[in-house]
């Protein structure tokens, strides 16, 4: 897959390669239509030509192999069994993208504010989420805050990406690159399961390793990123509003997002809104 030429200052860049669950092409068009709407900028999705079928996009498309990364339970009530699981080409995004400063963003990843256009002004040449919390109370995502099991190896979230064209950005690419032709020697020496692989991981080893394993010189988003849990249902009430509804302590519990993006983990779920 060859690079392409430039065409844009800035965009947004979305991986979509549907399995036997999700329609992730359809769920990338319903992502890259709120960047649209609430950032105003180009979004590419990648993707395979079995995703897209005959459809069309009013975005712009980018055709690469879908790569496996393995097989994960997208159902929080496993009834539907592992799905495989085509998201493992994240680390191809500075050769890919055909924009100077790049947004990479899962497409589960609900925008409902201009919030993210603060990257773009800012003199990054690379960072990731690393501070999450969850909107609903139950959890601190502590089990996150590291790479198991060494535990001093900091947790970076590759769902939400930002990198501008720079020698420091390629090299976090490069390096993600290397973690992912050699994944399983770096789940040795991290401790972590050698499947599925981890876009996380990668990034995160990436991140530590080329700013010197210094955590304090790694550059991180301002802000913390708003989790759903993959058993939370979700309904939405507006275009920029959302019930999300859950069981905590043997109680069905309701908590409303407005004007707050948010990552939606039960994809599932999220399929309801971008069908109807």
């Amino acid at each position: 897959m060859a690079r392409p030429t430039t065409t844009a200052l800035r965009g947004v860049l979305i991986y979509a390669f549907n399995n036997e669950t999700i329609d992730y092409f359809q769920q990338a068009q319903w992502c890259a239509d709120r960047v649209r709407r609430y950032l105003d900028l180009p979004t590419t999705i990648v993707t395979d030509q079995r995703s897209i079928q005959d459809r069309s996009s009013q975005h712009r498309i980018i055709i690469a192999e879908a790569e496996s990364g393995g097989s994960r339970w997208l159902h929080p009530s496993q009834e539907h069994g592992p799905s495989r699981w085509y998201n493992a080409a994240r680390y191809r995004s500075y050769d890919v993208s055909p924009y100077e400063q790049t947004l990479v963003l899962d497409s589960d990843y609900v925008i409902c504010s201009d919030t993210l256009l603060r990257l773009f002004e800012s003199d990054l040449d690379v960072t990731a989420m690393k501070h999450v919390y969850d909107v609903t109370g139950r959890s601190g995502f502590q089990e996150f805050n590291a790479v198991p099991d060494r535990r001093t190896l900091h947790h970076y979230w590759a769902t939400v990406l930002y990198f501008r064209k720079s020698q420091t950005a390629q090299d976090v690419f490069d390096m993600m690159t290397m973690i992912k032709e050699n994944y399983l020697h770096y789940a040795n020496i991290y401790g972590f399961r050698a499947t599925p692989f981890r876009n996380d991981y990668a990034v995160s080893i990436a991140l530590n390793t080329v700013y010197g394993h210094v955590p304090d010189c790694v550059p991180m988003m301002p802000w913390s990123m708003a989790n759903v849990y993959s058993d939370v249902d979700i309904t939405q009430i507006s275009d920029d509003c959302f019930d999300l509804t859950y069981m905590h302590e043997d109680r069905l519990r309701r908590t409303r997002l407005s004007g707050q993006d948010f990552h939606f983990m039960n994809k599932t779920a999220l399929v309801k809104l971008y069908e109807n």
